[in-house]
């Protein structure tokens, strides 16, 4: 365990693709190698305002006897194929313990793993935040992950500001960042079943006001299906986002109707979009057409009933779903079933400004009889 010389180094590829308006074709260049013992934990894509691809990622090289990467890393694309790295943060101790917080202090501060369930956010003027976990030394010892932190950094001048966002709690995993219309950060995340304290289970919402203090809710209680691009802004400081109802295979959307009321479950309705013949709604992700329409992209798994060992390749999907602006209903599409294997799964959506909608989603084919392939693939639906 030498630093710089990791044993069984094992390099991730990470690769950036696009395709010019017009152009059948997409180009891909090598983005970086990052290195991990296991598979990544989060990536998240972002376009800056004035346009620059940005990406908020785990990284950095060996450090003591960790193996793997373990800062938080910004990259941006500058001209084709050369991407600048800045390190965000690269040690426990930099985010601080505030006054509020009620974990131990000193454990707080230890560490150097950060940066892992990156996702990052642009407010309308080009500043960044990213929200990220904190599991000081790796996650080597189950303690590690039932005492990691729920972080978050904010560009300053050319630099970052780390804040505390949960601490001590076995917070940061799987999360998502926004600002809302009123410019203001609000970091999501889940605590989970291998957190220590049961009764903080679920996904929290997290805002922070002009005056530096945060407003906190808990939007689900217990295990929950959630991902980095499940949020959406809306106007006048509301919001939406898509989770799985992991207990009964549900796919629902939760909107902030009242900011006011970020914190006490009147200023939240939530409503189940799916069908009910399915276990559906893995995979989430969720997108606002130019019009404001909502709409989401997920996995539909099974039949209720046909998937107790996994999901069944022949009624598997992925689905497009939205709610119709006429009808005030939500509309669900079938995209892509796939043959043979899953199809449907890591979607991303968005939308161009004509309104068209673009999903990025993997799907599995079995081209030789015997051998699996996964693919990427995207696809595009005419404006809603």
């Amino acid at each position: 365990d030498v630093p710089g010389e990791p044993i069984n180094e094992s390099r991730h590829p990470i690769y950036y693709s696009q395709r010019a308006a017009g152009s059948e074709t997409w180009e891909t260049e090598l983005v970086h190698k990052a290195l991990h013992v296991d598979v990544p934990t989060g990536l998240s894509f972002r376009f800056a305002p004035d346009g620059t691809p940005s990406l908020a990622m785990f990284g950095g090289e060996a450090v003591e006897k960790l193996c793997s990467a373990n800062d938080l890393v910004f990259a941006t694309r500058g001209a084709p194929g050369t991407w600048a790295f800045k390190t965000a943060v690269a040690d426990s101790g930099e985010a601080g313990v505030p006054e509020w917080a009620t974990c131990p202090v000193e454990a707080a501060q230890k560490g150097y793993t950060v940066g892992s369930w990156p996702a990052l956010a642009f407010d309308k003027v080009g500043n960044a935040g990213m929200m990220y976990r904190d599991n000081h030394y790796g996650g080597m010892q189950s303690d590690e992950i039932r005492r990691a932190d729920a972080e978050m950094a904010l560009s300053s001048g050319g630099g970052w500001t780390p804040q505390m966002v949960d601490c001590g709690e076995g917070g940061g995993r799987d999360n998502a960042a926004l600002f809302d219309s009123e410019g203001r950060f609000i970091g999501f995340h889940r605590i989970t079943m291998e957190a220590h304290l049961e009764d903080r289970h679920g996904l929290w919402a997290h805002r922070l006001e002009a005056d530096g203090t945060w407003t906190v809710h808990r939007l689900v209680t217990g295990n929950v299906g959630f991902g980095e691009g499940a949020v959406v802004a809306g106007p006048e400081g509301t919001l939406s986002l898509v989770y799985h109802e992991t207990a009964d295979g549900d796919p629902w959307v939760a909107h902030l109707i009242d900011p006011l009321l970020f914190a006490d479950g009147g200023g939240w309705q939530h409503e189940m979009i799916g069908d009910a013949r399915y276990d559906e709604g893995t995979y989430a992700t969720i997108a606002r057409a130019p019009d404001g329409t909502v709409a989401v992209a997920y996995y539909r798994c099974a039949r209720v009933g046909e998937g107790e060992d996994g999901c069944d390749d022949g009624t598997d999907a992925l689905i497009f779903a939205y709610r119709s602006r006429t009808t005030n209903t939500w509309m669900r599409e079938t995209v892509d079933e796939g043959t043979r294997g899953q199809c449907g799964t890591y979607t991303s959506l968005a939308f161009s400004p004509d309104g068209s909608a673009h999903i990025a989603y993997t799907c599995v084919r079995n081209p030789e009889g015997s051998t699996f392939v996964s693919e990427l693939k995207v696809a595009t639906r005419r404006p809603l």
